[in-house]
């Protein structure tokens, strides 16, 4: 009896021929959903899987000048406690490089010290990061959706869905955003590297993952229309 907490690490090299790393990403990731659905983890033990995370990172060496400059930033502005630095090191030592990048992309990578007002703002209703005040909230409503509360929905309570009236939205947007589906809005997400897009995928995936499922399948048939 008892539970047991293992990683599964695979890195690889590939020759895009001319394909966008956003479809070989969203393959990779949507891959990775039906095999861990179909058993790959378990396989025909009498194990069962509790939880899971997966990530999928693309050329994440490409981000080690802005990982330190990051760091730099932090120690010049004595925002990060240089006597934690020894423990943030090992920390991160034993994270999952996908982890980390998700972390410091979204802004929510922990300084063991002070913490500015934006990335404060972070989630806490629910586990669910698009609450009305945080930036990711924001961010997504410029672009015309957000992660909504459906509590009594068959398709999942948490889902991403575009604003009816966006014309609502120029206060807090800053703008009038564009009056998109919530198909477009699912493709911006799955295709997208800034921070409320990650986070986006991260919690929609593990909040509801028939959901992300489907945002996965509408992916790769975008690219086959093109």
């Amino acid at each position: 009896m008892g539970t047991a907490n293992f990683t599964v690490e695979i890195s690889a090299v590939a020759d895009l021929n001319g394909a966008p790393k956003a479809h070989l990403q969203s393959h990779l990731e949507q891959a990775v959903f039906r095999a861990i659905g179909d058993g790959m983890l378990t396989g025909h033990t009498e194990v069962e899987l509790d939880e899971y995370q997966s990530y999928i990172t693309m050329d994440r060496h490409d981000l080690e000048g802005q990982i330190a400059t990051h760091f730099e930033t932090l120690l010049k502005d004595e925002t990060l406690d240089v006597t934690m630095v020894s423990k943030r090191m090992a920390h991160y030592a034993l994270t999952l490089p996908s982890d980390f990048i998700n972390h410091f992309q979204s802004g929510e990578m922990s300084t063991g010290a002070k913490t500015s007002p934006e990335t404060s703002k972070v989630p806490q209703e629910d586990g669910n990061p698009f609450t009305v005040d945080s930036v990711l909230y924001a961010a997504a409503a410029r672009e015309g959706w957000s992660i909504f509360d459906c509590e009594d929905s068959a398709n999942g309570r948490w889902q991403v869905q575009s604003f009816d009236t966006p014309e609502d939205l120029k206060k807090i947007a800053g703008k009038i955003p564009d009056n998109i589906t919530d198909r477009e809005a699912w493709i911006l997400i799955m295709t997208g590297n800034e921070a409320h897009h990650i986070a986006a995928r991260a919690f929609i995936k593990q909040a509801n993952p028939q959901e992300f499922g489907l945002m996965l399948e509408a992916v790769n048939e975008d690219a086959d229309e093109r």
